[in-house]
């Protein structure tokens, strides 16, 4: 998958999800859509919307854009080479908009995700595989690929095609199991997410029950600053699931549970993950465009089971979630239109 990026006004963006399609000025006046690869989006960010505060970035899949994608030498900055799209930007290949918005000096920082993106290029799903096969190799408790991840390992599990491109790997494991995960990881940097955007460095203590969340990265100690970790290929997004004996119970609603035994599933690899409806759940919080885009496209390959558990969490957890009413319109089979 060959990730780019374009710069938009939230305006212009909007105004595409009514028309269905995102084109500029530039198509009509250069005959393309000028776009930037993970590693110069935030100097084009300086250099041309330096002070801005309404824009949005677009994460866009080459793979699936209709236009040609070509790489060619600019004029500015001298000797550069970028990515232009010959047409317009389909919505299906957009998978993620995420805000942009500058410091207090005006100036943009390295985004965190197009920094994973910078330091893992584009993975494909037997490489993820072996990323997490590598980290976890003779780790003796249970862990499952969690997030994107998971839809994706599901996907090719089924015989479908991938859903889009992924920046970091996430795996969980049981809240009780930390201490061996951190004995596990003897040689890494491990650091636990005391809040957003905030890490702090880990010696192996108890984590409080409103931490979930362990970053680890393998090489020599850096200061535990997220933009060291996003950018390191190595990076591992270690999340804590709660468990009652055999039973796991969903953190943000502990009435949401199911046998740790159907937690999860195994690939042909033998990558345990998380079941889709899982993953789902999970992401319903936030709701994010990448988010939304995962739903649309694994939930209409749920089974019954599978879609009937996710409907009756989510009016559980998030009552009145749109995705309720969406799980219910979709047709009963389960199977992909």
């Amino acid at each position: 998958m060959a990730v780019v990026f374009h710069i938009a006004a939230r305006a212009e963006w909007e105004l595409a999800l009514a028309a269905g399609t995102y084109r500029t000025g530039s198509l009509d006046t250069e005959g393309f859509i000028h776009c930037s690869t993970a590693e110069q989006v935030a100097a084009t960010a300086n250099r041309l919307f330096a002070g801005r505060s309404d824009l949005v970035l677009l994460f866009v899949d080459g793979d699936r854009l209709e236009a040609a994608l070509r790489y060619e030498p600019v004029a500015d900055p001298p000797g550069a080479v970028f990515p232009h799209v010959f047409g317009p930007i389909d919505l299906a290949a957009v998978f993620e908009v995420a805000a942009l918005e500058p410091g207090a000096d005006g100036r943009f920082d390295p985004h965190v995700e197009v920094a994973g993106f910078a330091a893992v290029g584009d993975w494909t799903v037997a490489q993820a595989e072996a990323q997490a096969m590598t980290a976890m190799a003779g780790c003796r408790v249970p862990w499952w690929v969690a997030g994107g991840w998971a839809l994706e390992l599901a996907a090719v599990a089924a015989g479908r095609h991938p859903i889009r491109p992924h920046s970091d790997i996430e795996i969980s494991i049981l809240r009780r199991d930390q201490r061996t995960l951190f004995d596990h990881l003897a040689g890494w940097q491990r650091c636990a997410v005391v809040r957003p955007g905030v890490l702090e460095d880990w010696d192996g203590g108890t984590l409080p029950a409103g931490v979930h969340q362990i970053w680890a990265r393998r090489g020599a100690p850096l200061p535990p600053h997220p933009d060291h970790f996003a950018a390191d290929p190595t990076l591992i997004d270690f999340l804590l699931e709660e468990a009652d004996g055999d039973s796991w119970r969903f953190r943000r609603q502990a009435s949401i549970a199911r046998p740790l035994a159907a937690l999860g599933a195994t690939s042909s690899r033998g990558v345990p993950f998380l079941r889709p409806e899982v993953a789902l759940l999970y992401k319903a919080k936030q709701r994010r465009f990448k988010d939304q885009r995962d739903f649309d496209v694994s939930s209409p390959t749920l089974d019954p089971a599978a879609r009937a558990w996710l409907a009756l969490a989510l009016a559980q957890a998030h009552p009145g979630h749109p995705w309720g009413s969406a799980l219910e319109q979709l047709p009963s089979s389960g199977e992909a239109q």
